[in-house]
Formats: structure tokens, sequence, C-alpha cells
């Protein structure tokens, strides 16, 4: 993995406004079986706080690029949850990949899973809804998908 260590004051005081968001996001290379992960943070006139890029670890035969996307939102919510417990605010996630996204942050899984072509990657479901269970309760998360990370705009 690659990235800086956070300028915290930017990154608490973006929360703090109710203002930080973060955009993981992933890449597929199917013909290898590779996947890696990247992500941002900025502030909502679009300062880029902090960035960083790793890659998705597992079998060649098991990566997918819904492997690639839930590794970035791991490597966030990890960060969330354990940086720093003192954490309040409005954090907002975009991700090009609704599956995922609605997956990890559903209020309830459903009792027929819809979300078949998931299945390889029920281990990082759980994992992030695990983490998202540890973020401070002054945390909020307001996620939105967006159709292409290059399409953001940051309101």
């Amino acid at each position: 993995m690659q990235w800086s260590m956070p300028p915290e004051e930017s990154l608490l005081r973006a929360l703090a406004m109710n203002n930080l968001h973060v955009c993981p996001d992933g890449a597929f290379l199917h013909q290898y079986g590779q996947d890696s992960h990247g992500w941002v943070f900025s502030d909502g006139r679009g300062q880029i706080i902090w960035i960083g890029t790793g890659a998705a670890t597992g079998h060649p035969s098991l990566m997918t690029p819904y492997k690639a996307e839930l590794s970035g939102l791991i490597y966030t919510l990890y960060w969330l949850a354990f940086h720093n417990p003192q954490l309040r605010g409005i954090i907002r996630p975009y991700c090009d990949n609704k599956l995922a996204l609605n997956a990890v942050f559903a209020k309830c899984l459903p009792s027929n899973n819809p979300y078949v072509h998931l299945a390889a990657d029920q281990d990082l479901i759980s994992l992030c809804r695990h983490l998202t269970s540890l973020l401070p309760s002054e945390l909020t998360i307001i996620h939105s998908w967006v159709k292409s990370i290059t399409k953001v705009r940051l309101s």
C-alpha cells in the first residue's frame, strides 16, 4: 500500500464541518486475476486532503471487480473505525458500484440474496458491515452511488 500520513487537522476540520467526502474505487484485470484499489479524502470544496492506493488480495481465480471496490471501502472504514474514536460529524462516501454499496450499508440483508454477483465477496461485505458497526455513534455516513467516479461533483 502507498499513502502518506493523513493531515489530521484538515480531516478533522472537514469532518467537523460535515463536509468530509471519501471516494474509494477499484480496478480489476480479469486476464491476470489482479485487483487494486485507491481512495481519496477531500473537503466539500474538492480540496484533496489524503490519497492512497493498495492491492486487493486473494486467489487470482476468486478476484472480482466487486472485491476491488470493497477493498477500498474496507480501508476507509477501517481508518475511520480505529484511527480516532473521537470522530464526530458527517462523512460522505461515494462509490460507483451500486451492488457493493447497497450490500454494505443496507439496514438489514434480505433473506433471499439478490446480490448473487457478490456471493464470492460476502466475506468482504461482512467485514465492511462489521467495521460500520464499530464507528463512533457521533459519526454519520451518508453514502451515494455515482454513475462514474470521474463524474463526482462535491456539494
